[in-house]
Protein backbone atom coordinates (compact mmCIF):
# COMPACT_ATOMS: atom_id res chain seq x y z
CA UNK A 1 0.00 0.00 0.00
CA UNK A 2 1.55 3.38 -0.94
CA UNK A 3 0.79 6.38 1.30
CA UNK A 4 0.89 10.07 0.18
CA UNK A 5 2.08 12.49 2.64
CA UNK A 6 -0.74 14.62 4.76
CA UNK A 7 -1.09 17.94 5.32
CA UNK A 8 -3.18 20.06 7.56
CA UNK A 9 -3.67 23.57 7.01
CA UNK A 10 -2.88 25.94 10.04
CA UNK A 11 -4.70 29.15 10.99
CA UNK A 12 -3.90 31.60 13.45
CA UNK A 13 -6.23 32.37 16.67
CA UNK A 14 -7.30 35.78 16.51
CA UNK A 15 -6.19 36.33 20.12
CA UNK A 16 -2.88 35.15 21.53
CA UNK A 17 -1.40 34.58 18.07
CA UNK A 18 -1.64 30.45 18.57
CA UNK A 19 -1.32 28.12 15.63
CA UNK A 20 -4.34 25.41 15.28
CA UNK A 21 -4.79 22.87 12.70
CA UNK A 22 -8.49 23.53 11.15
CA UNK A 23 -9.31 20.23 11.12
CA UNK A 24 -10.68 18.88 14.77
CA UNK A 25 -13.51 16.47 15.64
CA UNK A 26 -15.07 18.49 18.43
CA UNK A 27 -12.77 17.51 21.33
CA UNK A 28 -15.26 18.83 23.23
CA UNK A 29 -17.39 15.78 23.25
CA UNK A 30 -14.85 13.47 23.21
CA UNK A 31 -14.95 12.68 26.84
CA UNK A 32 -18.54 11.97 26.11
CA UNK A 33 -18.32 9.25 24.07
CA UNK A 34 -17.56 5.37 25.16
CA UNK A 35 -13.65 5.14 24.49
CA UNK A 36 -14.30 2.15 21.70
CA UNK A 37 -16.43 4.76 19.92
CA UNK A 38 -14.04 7.05 19.83
CA UNK A 39 -11.22 4.66 19.06
CA UNK A 40 -12.76 3.18 16.46
CA UNK A 41 -13.78 6.50 14.62
CA UNK A 42 -9.74 7.41 14.47
CA UNK A 43 -9.63 3.86 13.22
CA UNK A 44 -11.93 4.63 10.87
CA UNK A 45 -10.07 7.72 9.82
CA UNK A 46 -6.92 6.93 9.36
CA UNK A 47 -7.58 3.91 7.21
CA UNK A 48 -9.67 6.47 4.76
CA UNK A 49 -6.53 8.31 4.60
CA UNK A 50 -3.90 5.60 3.85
Amino acid sequence: MKRGKLFVEYRNLPHGGEKIGIIGMGSSVIGEQPEQEIIRTVQTTLERLA
